[in-house]
């Protein structure tokens, strides 16, 4: 396993996912779901906070995660990887969503703006984390 070659494409994904998820919060917060969710003592996580939160949990460690993820799916799986990598992105999000099967799921509209981000990773991370695994393949730096 070459890691420095996925680090490189996990960063790519990372920053490409987490640019875009920023953009949608922006999006979902000017549309009126600007209710973030609640901390573990209660109080609302501030807008700043909660977009340091959607890079790092809708970018960067999906991104990197999803990038060694990928591979091992693409050697085992090579012709139907994609579907499956797309399918466990979506499995994965939907257990992050879903309240019986993640007791800290917000309510409101915190859980809409938490569904979407959840959703947007899933989807954004199995377009380009096999994007950019496949560029840098094309592109002789395996």
């Amino acid at each position: 396993m070459d890691w420095k070659t996925h680090i490189r494409t996990g960063s790519k994904a990372a920053g490409a996912m987490a640019a875009i998820n920023l953009l949608i919060l922006g999006v979902m917060m000017v549309i009126g779901y600007n209710t973030t969710p609640l901390d573990p003592s209660g109080v609302e996580i501030p807008i700043v906070v909660f977009a340091i939160a959607t890079m790092i949990g809708g970018g960067i460690v999906p991104g990197l995660i999803g990038t060694v993820t990928w591979v091992k799916v693409n050697e085992r799986w090579s012709e139907q990887s994609r579907v499956l990598f797309t399918l466990l992105a979506l499995v994965i999000a939907s257990f992050m969503t879903l309240p019986f099967t993640n007791p800290r799921v917000p309510t409101g509209d915190a859980y809409v703006l938490t569904a979407v981000l959840h959703y947007s990773t899933a989807i954004l991370g199995s377009w380009f984390i096999p994007y950019f695994s496949n560029a840098d393949k094309s592109a002789g730096h395996e």
